[in-house]
């Protein structure tokens, strides 16, 4: 994992280094080296050019990052630019280590025309935006925006890595118009969660995050932490070869109706292929029907219904049953009714009183939930709700636009204070727990924009709570699983053709990827 921060706290963590005893040159040179290792590591790992390269630098010390990058680059035998824009050379030691090597170096404000910059970026393959990084959130200067607007007419062609931010991308209260879009974003230190906010993220491009000294030796001393598909080497269960179907945890699930019966079969195969040794749907006789035909690992638990919805007596009969099992997941394809907004009513407070079970309550089970006076109140503890941004609006009684514009924050907030764990699904995926931790994916996926992958998601998440005691690390898991999932059939398939059965095909492969 990787820390996620403010600004704000960003600079506090820097200050702190620096109070320490730790030069601030000595934590430039870092920032420096990592910028060009990683554009480097990147470019290789994609089989692209790595230079030539036109290096952008502006003032403080995003700019000193820049130029060491700079200098490390010319040092790996790349022919490298510079182009220094409201940036001295006077005293500058920086500046004039890359003269001592020979390096062509020209102020934006002597390039009159931009006829140098246009020159260099017509032969290069890259530009190392290390204009501004964290460093402003106002509009951008005129001069400035002649110059991005150079770079934006080499693109694609031209390839932008932006020092930890672009240019641009924190004007205001989103990005300002002027800003060029990266390809690689390589973030300093934290991961700044200002870019979770009002569309920030598409600008962008690819993000890595580098360690650039900022923590003691083993500490991530920041409550959001940032996921990497890495992670899954440690957040997934141990699995033993002596065991049974019951060592790995039964799963009781309340999904489908007659209108969503395909969301019983992908949210059950979701529990049986996150590991769990049995799953049992509980539902209307029609969806158990198809079940069987779908899914006939799956055991049944027929429910009265009418027209293929479970009506609110079946509650009673649901909590006869949750004794047997370690999890419980309510809520896909259930329906959006009197009947089931009754039978989830009586099924939470017989849960909170009596069974104190670990459950995931999603899609229609969410809506349900947001038509309730005071629904927090209902949630057994160490409950998991899984809404996407709509599902979230719905709960929070707030406008869909305010809940994309913030959505870490918002996550956040509302774990703590509904008491409950919340996994908020974007084009970013948010993981929240009650005492204030978070974890953050930000690994976007238009293959898994289908119908389907939320019903996926929260199977795997119930399966994985079988096994795994916490809810946070559960959904870590499940949110990592899915991404990975979904990134090898959008590979195998193309993004545009993926299903959400498709993806459930792909989540064994995850598992095989990271034996424990």
């Amino acid at each position: 994992m990787y820390p996620i921060a403010n600004i704000a706290e960003t600079r506090t963590l820097e200050s702190r280094v620096v109070e320490s005893g730790v030069p601030v040159q000595a934590l430039m040179e870092r920032a420096g080296t990592e910028l060009a290792s990683t554009l480097h590591a990147w470019a290789r790992a994609r089989q692209v050019a790595t230079g030539p390269v036109v290096v952008l630098a502006g003032p403080g010390n995003n700019g000193g990052d820049g130029l060491i990058c700079a200098r490390r680059l010319h040092d790996a035998w790349e022919r490298v630019y510079v182009y220094l824009w409201n940036r001295s050379d006077q005293e500058d030691s920086l500046i004039a280590d890359l003269k001592h090597r020979q390096v062509q170096i020209v102020h934006a404000e002597q390039d009159e025309g931009m006829f140098v910059l246009t020159r260099w970026l017509r032969h290069s393959s890259w530009c190392v935006d290390a204009l501004l990084g964290t460093g402003a959130n106002r509009p951008l200067p005129a001069d400035l925006v002649a110059i991005l607007d150079e770079v934006r007419g080499h693109q694609p062609r031209l390839r932008l890595c932006s020092a930890d931010l672009p240019a641009g991308a924190l004007s205001g209260t989103g990005v300002d118009g002027a800003a060029v879009p990266a390809d690689l974003t390589i973030m300093l230190g934290t991961f700044k969660s200002e870019v979770c906010r009002d569309g920030r993220l598409p600008n962008l491009g690819s993000i890595e995050v580098v360690d650039i000294g900022l923590f003691p030796e083993g500490s991530r001393d920041t409550d959001a932490q940032g996921l990497r598909a890495a992670d899954l080497d440690w957040l997934l269960p141990r699995r033993s070869n002596y065991s049974h179907k019951g060592t790995f945890g039964r799963v009781l699930c309340a999904v489908g109706s007659g209108r969503f019966p395909g969301a019983a079969i992908l949210a059950a195969a979701g529990v049986l292929r996150s590991g769990a040794g049995l799953v049992t749907v509980a539902g209307s006789r029609p969806v158990l029907a198809g079940l069987a035909a779908g899914l006939p690992e799956a055991t049944h638990l027929p429910l009265p219904d009418q027209g293929g919805t479970v009506e609110s007596g079946a509650a009673a009969l649901f909590l006869k049953e949750v004794s047997r099992y370690e999890s419980l997941l309510v809520g896909c394809g259930i329906g959006h009714t009197d009947a089931s907004a009754a039978f989830l009513r009586e099924l939470l407070i017989g849960l909170r009183d009596t069974h104190p079970i670990p459950l995931v309550i999603d899609a229609d089970g969410l809506n349900c939930l947001a038509s309730e006076a005071d629904w927090p109140s209902l949630l057994p503890a160490g409950t998991v709700l899984t809404p996407h941004l709509a599902e979230m609006a719905r709960l929070c009684g707030l406008p869909l636009s305010e809940v994309a514009a913030n959505s870490l924050e918002l996550a956040a907030a509302k774990a703590q204070a509904w008491g409950c764990h919340v996994v908020l699904k974007s084009h970013a995926s948010f993981a929240a727990a009650p005492d204030g931790q978070v974890r953050v994916l930000v690994e976007p996926n238009s293959a898994l924009a289908t119908g389907g992958t939320g019903d996926v998601l929260a199977g795997l998440l119930a399966g994985l709570r079988t096994r795994v005691a916490d809810p946070l690390q559960a959904s870590a898991a499940a949110i990592l699983v899915l991404s990975e999932a979904g990134r090898l059939s959008g590979t195998r398939l193309g993004p545009d053709s993926t299903l959400a059965s498709d993806v459930l095909q792909d989540v064994p492969r995850v598992f095989t990827q990271h034996p424990r």
